[in-house]
């Protein structure tokens, strides 16, 4: 799997199937990636080597679910799934394509949102961001995987976002402005709902319309469309230039790690997972 370089990028097909794959979610540790496929006729988690040509199947739930939003720890340890606006925290150490995982347990519920969740992310290695969407306008509530500390922030906030290969900051998205500011993440950790002393103005505002907002090693990612056709767009903060685009195909959903990007679009009549690779390979 080889990293985005640049406009010279294309993708290239890592796993095919006659179903639509989705939510990929890569490991920052190793060279593998997690996603949500129905090629069992029912939606479960999968598990794919890139070193492998095949992926493996490492859920069974008998019962039909509603999952999406897949989000990796920084350690890879613990994964966030959201099963029908519930969040689950899953060990990675429980999917194993030996023994797939058949049900989840009561204790590993630990937000039920209520309404429709829209983006799910960590923060810090023990506070994670969740947007559900009230009243029509994304909310962004912040809680730990303990349980112990639930808050809602202000209205003004829309999206929490974390970059793992800078792991001191959190991100957050201003609702209305759609700008982009810098916290650290020790004063997210003080149960603080005020952080506009604290707050770093990186002087880059999203467009009106983006979503599957991402940030990668010092680079924001987001989605738009143009027309009938869709965008990955990618900013670097440092710079604040213009953006690089790369073009979709009946776009699902993706997930980045070092400026490789992982894709879940349509090819032919197929669901399939992409990863860019550069034209010159």
């Amino acid at each position: 799997m080889a990293s985005k370089k640049g406009k010279s990028d294309h993708l290239a097909s890592v796993d095919n199937s006659a179903v639509m794959d989705t939510y990929p979610a890569l490991f920052h540790t190793k060279n593998k990636y997690l996603f949500l496929s129905k090629r069992s006729g029912k939606s479960q988690v999968y598990l794919a080597d890139a070193t492998q040509p095949y992926a493996h199947i490492v859920t069974n739930f008998p019962q039909a679910h509603s999952l999406s939003y897949l989000s990796l720890s920084g350690d890879d340890k613990n994964l966030l799934l959201n099963v029908e606006n519930d969040v689950y925290l899953v060990p990675t150490s429980a999917l194993a394509f030996e023994a797939p995982l058949s049900a989840l347990a009561p204790e590993q519920r630990i937000y039920g949102a209520g309404n429709p969740i829209i983006a799910l992310d960590w923060l810090t290695g023990t506070h994670i961001g969740i947007t559900e969407v009230q009243d029509g306008v994304p909310r962004l509530r912040v809680l730990s995987i303990n349980g112990s500390d639930t808050r809602s922030l202000s209205r003004r906030w829309g999206f929490g976002l974390r970059d793992v290969e800078n792991p001191r900051y959190v991100y957050l998205i201003e609702q209305h402005s759609h700008k982009l500011y810098r916290l650290d993440g020790l004063h997210l950790e003080k149960k603080q709902l005020d952080y506009a002393p604290y707050l770093e103005d990186m002087q880059i505002w999203l467009p009106e319309g983006f979503y599957h907002v991402k940030i990668d090693n010092g680079v924001v990612y987001y989605v738009t469309t143009v027309g009938e056709r869709e965008y990955i767009n990618s900013v670097p903060i440092a710079e604040k230039g213009s953006a690089d685009v790369l073009p979709l195909n009946a776009f699902s959903s993706y997930d980045v790690h070092q400026g490789q990007v992982l894709v879940s679009d349509l090819e032919s009549l197929e669901g399939d997972i992409h990863s860019t690779v550069n034209s010159a390979h």
